[in-house]
């Protein structure tokens, strides 16, 4: 079995694994854990390569007097490492895709 939450979803405890979940999520990394016969058997870290030109992009948009908001599915914790490798001023995190046009107004 395999969930995004904290391990509760999947049936286990992932408590043990608390330091490496952490640093994975400041790194901007999502994390999946996988659980076998009721154990946690993995954490799968997945991270999206930031576009090279993201940075400049949002240099400018800053130079144009706007301000930066990210509205993402993510956890806080990822939104929130993604935001500041960027320069994004702020993060909405833990948005589910229909949501992310009620997250605007």
């Amino acid at each position: 079995m395999v969930g995004t939450g904290r391990g509760a979803e999947i049936g286990v405890d992932i408590s043990g694994f608390a330091t490496t979940a952490e640093r994975l999520g400041q790194e901007g990394k999502s994390l999946l854990y996988a659980a076998l016969d009721g154990q946690l058997a993995a954490i799968i870290a997945v991270a999206e390569p930031i576009k090279s030109s993201t940075p400049a992009a949002i240099n400018a948009l800053h130079q144009l007097g706007i301000k930066v908001v990210m509205i993402t599915g993510d956890n806080a914790r990822t939104a929130q490492a993604i935001a500041r490798q960027v320069g994004i001023d702020d993060e909405v995190s833990e948005v589910l895709p229909e949501g992310k046009v009620e997250a605007i107004r």
